[in-house]
């Protein structure tokens, strides 16, 4: 059964000061706060008759939602939003492997959501020819910027995958990091050589040029001063050459190469290890605040644990004693 404060409710805006508004024809009334809803009832009968067929037709058609009911999926979402908040944990917890092992919502990843983009590329003019989704389908500008948007993504996608070989040297990283800044201006305050995140750029400038069998300038050559291989002499006295002979050496040497020669290392050094990388990230994640005072052997233990994780289960602790 209706009552006059769900049908006002349903019917009037509360504007404050004791004005409603009513939302089918704007009309404001005024209604003493206390006094009941006999004005606010009385604009309902004068100028909508029909107001209770429709306020009781509205609330047959309600959901379940609209009572305060939710599906299972929806109440999920809302303990996990509620578990994150509540508990101080990290928003990335969510995204966890074995948390997510706990919970049936499935995780729409990146890659998903570039595979859905993709395939709508490929079958946009199929799409265009069902009438029943016509309207669906995005504009002309929308498109081209959707088409434009995959092709970025296909080229940054190629470097990041570019970037987890094991066998890429600085020099190798810094050719696609230049590409990349000259094709995406964007980016240039992290990928430059002189960006302000990168720690040594003197140093990883001159690594560049040793890897590229380039000249180095003076303060260049202090840089990599401690991997300078001292040559041994050589106890047989140097044969003498014609001048003819001399000439044509010399003009073979390599005029960019540089004069000094330096450890091995330096034409094999790596820009990051994507093992240390991801080891470090693991530690980060272990000696939180709340660990700061972690003894290193303990600490050191948790470390081996979790990055042997696939090495062991629970048959690893099959025959051990309580201690």
């Amino acid at each position: 059964m209706s009552t006059s404060r769900s049908v006002c409710n349903f019917y009037f805006t509360d504007c404050g000061d004791g004005v409603f508004t009513c939302k089918q024809c704007n009309t404001s009334r005024k209604q003493a706060p206390g006094s009941g809803y006999s004005n606010l009832l009385s604009h309902l009968a004068t100028k909508h008759p029909d107001h209770l067929a429709v306020f009781e037709a509205s609330q047959q058609g309600q959901t379940l939602q609209d009572h305060g009911l939710a599906d299972t999926r929806t109440m999920e979402i809302f303990k996990w939003i509620e578990w994150v908040i509540m508990r101080n944990l990290p928003l990335s917890e969510v995204d966890d492997t074995l948390t997510r092992g706990l919970a049936g919502i499935k995780p729409v990843p990146t890659s998903s959501t570039y595979e859905m983009l993709k395939r709508y590329v490929e079958i946009r003019d199929a799409i265009k020819m069902v009438q029943a989704v016509e309207d669906l389908v995005p504009r002309p500008t929308s498109h081209r910027r959707i088409v434009q948007l995959l092709s970025k993504l296909d080229d940054l996608d190629s470097v990041c995958v570019k970037l987890q070989s094991e066998e890429l040297t600085l020099a190798d990283v810094r050719l696609l990091f230049d590409a990349v800044v000259v094709k995406y201006p964007v980016t240039a305050s992290y990928l430059k050589a002189d960006a302000s995140i990168v720690h040594s750029p003197g140093f990883e400038r001159t690594v560049v040029k040793v890897q590229g069998d380039r000249r180095l300038q003076v303060d260049e050559e202090a840089a990599v001063k401690p991997f300078l291989v001292v040559q041994p002499s050589s106890a047989r006295p140097t044969k003498q050459v014609d001048f003819a002979t001399a000439t044509l050496r010399q003009a073979k040497k390599p005029r960019h190469a540089s004069a000094q020669k330096y450890d091995e290392m330096l034409s094999q050094l790596p820009p990051t290890s994507n093992r240390c990388e991801r080891l470090f990230s693991q530690c980060k994640l272990i000696l939180t605040p709340r660990r700061s005072s972690l003894l290193p052997a303990n600490f050191e233990m948790l470390v081996f644990l979790r990055a042997n994780r696939d090495l062991s289960s629970f048959t690893s602790l099959v025959g051990i004693d309580d201690v």
